[in-house]
């Protein structure tokens, strides 16, 4: 009887030991246990509220923790600790789905992270679970550095002890709710947080960490904004003002703003204000009808544009309208083409020569008299068209019906006096008016879209749209049909202008479906809403799924593809191409915080078809390193003292020995960038991103080996991204005879470097891309490249920052203006140097480069060293 009690306390207690440590072990990994681990008393004096925290910028990898803490009763009752991404994806979400693993069998983060709040809860405090090297070694299993999440409760408990409030607030954006989280205490902010996880993550997204500063450093909403992302950041004071019960003010776009709408008056006016109008007149002959369009600021012509529509045999080697193969030209007479005589021009001119004996392009012609005009009054254009030899009066003009084409220049500038104006404040000069056409809504019409821009932005716009509608419908067709032009149309038809048949398309829309707002409304709405924006954010809202919801009063579900048509004439007509190649280029933190990466991508669509990286970091002026462009001249000056900015590809060898020695690699840097970028061609954006998301990347590419590898493959895809919003160009050749290469030099002077990117085919430059790095005082408000704050900074002469000029445009061009009389923008001017040579050949770039004053030569450059860029982008494309 004894030996058996014996062995029964001996079991109860065996029992007792496993089943305690069944439950420390169990899910969640920490659950305290009465008695094994005291419990804390609340801390004194916590005000109830639920009060956050998160980290300044996001660390090496992407990610930047979040901690948020309720207080109730004077007592903390939850915690919440997770680590997002700029995308708004945080480290719970991903490992629970399994993309986010610490080990194959050990606890996930989100698990641990639960661990870690569950202690707070239960001990009312933080203290205890870091070491110094913040590890935790309070709770078996949890493997996670916990620095940050102690930092976030101890801050969040500092709130809180303050009597600080969480007040939150929300705003449209560009694809979806901005949301503003306000910590205040004693009337200041002290902390914000801003989620926009539809923001697009290079532009909005990449711009919330800025914004959040500004808030808190502005105390309010008073906050300067990101150059480039103009929506986001009006979404952002409005979400911040929603969350401190404030009003915000309606802004105006940039520099420019719609009128006041003057009572019971038709004409709104502005001093000075641009107004743009669009006509279509019968101004040569029966068999064609014409298209003007003028920008007038008040009764003088700022701007005009000139084009012609004609029906030319379908045999014959030309263009034809958008549609003409699909539902729109099921309505052409048979063997017959609708063509703009501008996309015919070659053609068009050498008929004219072989019948007229025509010395001067019909584009030639247009061009003359639409530079003719500019400057002139519409009662001297009215003067000029009425008067005798009109030929001679226009420079450059050979036509007999010149004098027609100023008429109808002259009405599209009467109906410009009577649409809505906007202020431009900046020089005329820079102001560029072209037309493009586009299938913008189905396959039964066809737009036509105006822009008139200043390099960067869209200043005016504006919209019509051609359809067939049946001639028994009393509409009002295009001039000369019911003349040799309506010969072409087959019978029934009339090519109609749906603006001037407003009344009865949009009676249409509403029986057919159940449209509320007429056509030329939308046209409105659309053309308002993008008046004086970027052509950037425009591209971005054009991006979106539903942009029509950003527009207010624009309702057609098409409204994507007049976005698109007005980018097109803004950007020449390349914006939106089939199948076209983008080049795109960032900066990121891809690798610790001593370096930062240049990443280049060019895409097709959404699939990668070149790749280039490469770091900067700064080394030892001891070691045999070549520094970038300008080290030894006045670009050097603000190095910290024995060190030079060094391109890890240009030197190689000895950073490639250090990785050996310090590291044991036996891939030299270079050969790891080369297998990185191999890897990602013909892959899209997405499968990029996934494989960067998932574990044993390095596994994954083939012939890398450096560890951070998935931060090398996020920042392709960023600049894969970025690639999408530049203008487009054609390429029909073959894409694996294609080589993308990037070259530094001294094109500017000897206080910067250039970086240019050059994609060739062997003998043509496909695209190219134009950027600077110049250091500028760190109190200008400016932003520094990546880890200007970390490793990296520390090697910079005290009060500087290493900057891009691209980056901070707005910054530079303004100093440009002020220093130099400059009228267009730095990266306006990259931007018309790179699409003036896009498509040339090597040889033909280097002869303008060659040439005494190149910028003249090339539309929208002014810079008085333009030949230094075009040699950059030769030394890219050489190599």
């Amino acid at each position: 009887m004894t030996t058996n009690k014996r062995n029964g306390w001996i079991g109860l207690a065996a029992m007792v030991v496993l089943g305690a440590a069944c439950i420390w072990g169990s899910d969640p990994l920490y659950k305290a246990i009465d008695g094994m681990t005291p419990k804390a008393e609340a801390q004194a004096g916590l005000t109830d509220g639920t009060y956050t925290w998160q980290s300044a910028e996001f660390d090496s990898s992407g990610y930047k923790d979040v901690v948020s803490l309720t207080v109730a009763g004077g007592k903390i009752t939850a915690a919440e600790w997770d680590c997002v991404n700029v995308e708004g994806v945080g480290k719970k979400q991903l490992s629970k789905d399994g993309q986010y693993s610490m080990t194959e069998n050990g606890p996930t983060w989100a698990e641990q992270s639960e661990a870690l709040c569950e202690y707070v809860v239960k001990n009312q405090t933080a203290e205890g679970l870091a070491n110094a090297e913040g590890k935790c070694d309070a709770i078996a299993s949890v493997s996670i550095s916990v620095g940050n999440f102690v930092k976030g409760i101890e801050e969040c408990l500092s709130q809180a002890a303050g009597g600080a409030e969480t007040l939150t607030g929300s705003a449209e954006g560009f694809g979806g709710a901005v949301t503003a989280t306000v910590v205040r205490t004693d009337g200041v902010i002290t902390a914000c947080t801003l989620e926009g996880k539809e923001e697009t993550p290079e532009i909005g997204g990449a711009a919330l960490p800025e914004l959040e500063k500004q808030v808190v450093a502005a105390n309010g909403i008073e906050i300067d904004g990101v150059s480039g992302a103009t929506i986001t950041t009006k979404a952002v004071k409005a979400a911040v003002a929603d969350a401190l019960g404030l009003t915000v003010e309606e802004e105006t776009k940039a520099e420019t703003k719609p009128a006041e709408t003057a009572a019971a008056a038709e004409v709104v006016e502005i001093d000075g204000g641009l107004q743009i109008g669009q006509i279509y007149a019968a101004a040569h002959g029966t068999s064609c009808f014409t298209e003007a369009v003028a920008v007038v600021k008040d009764d003088v012509i700022v701007a005009a544009y000139l084009d012609e529509f004609q029906f030319i045999s379908s045999d014959a080697d030309v263009k034809g309208v958008p549609n003409s193969e699909e539902g729109f030209g099921e309505a052409y007479a048979d063997g017959m083409v609708l063509c703009s005589k501008r996309e015919n021009a070659a053609y068009y001119s050498k008929n004219m020569a072989e019948k007229g004996g025509s010395t001067v392009a019909i584009d030639a012609n247009y061009d003359a008299i639409q530079k003719f005009v500019v400057g002139k009054t519409i009662d001297e254009i009215d003067a000029v068209a009425a008067g005798e030899n009109v030929v001679d009066a226009v420079s450059g003009a050979t036509l007999a019906d010149t004098a027609n084409y100023l008429k109808a220049i002259a009405d599209a500038a009467r109906a410009a006096q009577k649409t809505q104006a906007v202020e431009f404040n900046g020089n005329s000069d820079s102001l560029k008016l072209n037309v493009a056409y586009a299938a913008a809504h189905g396959t039964k019409c066809f737009a036509t879209a105006a822009a008139l821009t200043d390099g960067q932005n869209i200043i005016l716009s504006y919209i019509d749209e051609f359809q067939f509608i049946s001639s028994d419908a009393g509409v009002k067709g295009v001039p000369n049909s019911d003349e040799k032009f309506g010969e072409n149309i087959a019978e029934g038809n009339l090519l109609c202008s749906k603006r001037e048949n407003a009344e009865y398309y949009s009676k249409n829309m509403a029986e057919k479906g159940g449209s509320t707002v007429a056509i030329d409304a939308n046209y409105d709405a659309i053309q308002n809403h993008i008046n004086g924006m970027s052509i950037a954010d425009v591209t971005a809202l054009a991006g979106q799924e539903s942009p029509a919801d950003a527009i207010s009063g624009a309702t057609l579900a098409d409204t994507a593809g007049y976005l698109h048509a007005v980018l097109a004439a803004a950007t020449d007509g390349m914006a939106v191409i089939d199948g076209g190649l983008q080049i795109g280029q960032i900066y990121a933190a891809a690798h610790g915080t001593s370096c930062f990466t240049e990443a280049v991508a060019v895409v097709k669509d959404d699939v990668i078809v070149a790749a280039y990286l490469d770091e900067f970091q700064f080394i030892s002026r001891d070691a045999d390193v070549k520094g970038v462009p300008n080290s030894e001249e006045g670009f050097g000056e603000a190095y910290a003292d024995g060190m030079v900015l060094c391109s890890k590809r240009e030197n190689a060898a000895y950073y490639s020995k250090n990785m050996a020695e310090k590291g044991g690699s036996t891939v030299a840097i270079d050969a790891n960038y080369d297998a990185i970028q191999k890897f990602v061609v013909g892959k899209t954006i997405d499968e990029i991103d996934a494989v960067a998301a998932g574990e044993n990347v390095v596994d994954a590419v083939s012939g890398a080996t450096l560890a951070d590898t998935a931060n090398y493959l996020k920042a392709i895809a960023d600049a894969a991204r970025a690639a999408q919003k530049t203008q487009a160009v054609e390429f029909n050749g073959n894409s694996d005879s294609l080589k993308l290469n990037v070259a530094y030099a001294a094109a500017h002077g000897t206080k910067c470097f250039a970086t240019a990117a050059a994609l060739t085919d062997g003998q043509n430059i496909i695209l190219s891309y134009i950027d600077e790095f110049q250091f500028i005082s760190s109190d200008a408000g400016v932003k520094g490249v990546p880890n200007s704050d970390e490793k990296f900074g520390e090697n910079i002469a005290e009060g500087n920052l290493l900057c891009s000029k691209r980056e901070n445009a707005e910054y530079y061009s303004k100093n440009m203006a002020e220093k130099g009389g400059s009228t267009v923008a730095i990266d306006a001017n990259y931007d018309a140097i790179q699409n003036h040579i896009n498509g040339m050949s090597i040889a033909d770039v280097t002869v303008l480069a060659g040439q005494e004053s190149p910028a003249d030569a090339i539309s929208g450059a002014t810079l008085a060293d333009t030949a230094g860029y075009l040699h950059a982008v030769l030394a890219a494309a050489q190599k």
